[in-house]
């Protein structure tokens, strides 16, 4: 699991997605530290967490615009910034 892991978080493009927080002014609550854009180490903390929730739980959990999921044996992480459904 941690190799997964961690390939993913060495070739998520976590800098692309700060950008887009930045022009977005998308805030997170961060706790004690308030509102605001997180960090980029923030974002992969956040990211790790969800991959290890997915991978855990073997299902798919979405949080500030992460998506994370598990499937048969192998993880996914997305940034989702629009996404509509429809049956």
């Amino acid at each position: 699991m941690e190799k997964k892991i961690s390939k993913i978080l060495d070739n998520f493009d976590f800098e692309r997605v700060h950008k887009a927080m930045i022009a977005l002014e998308w805030n997170w609550y961060m706790g004690t530290c308030g509102e605001g854009i997180p960090s980029v180490g923030a974002l992969k903390k956040a990211a790790r967490e969800l991959l290890s929730d997915a991978w855990m739980k073997k299902t798919t959990i979405s949080s500030g615009g992460f998506f994370a999921g598990y499937d048969d044996g192998g993880l996914v992480l997305r940034f989702i910034l629009d996404e509509w459904f429809s049956e």
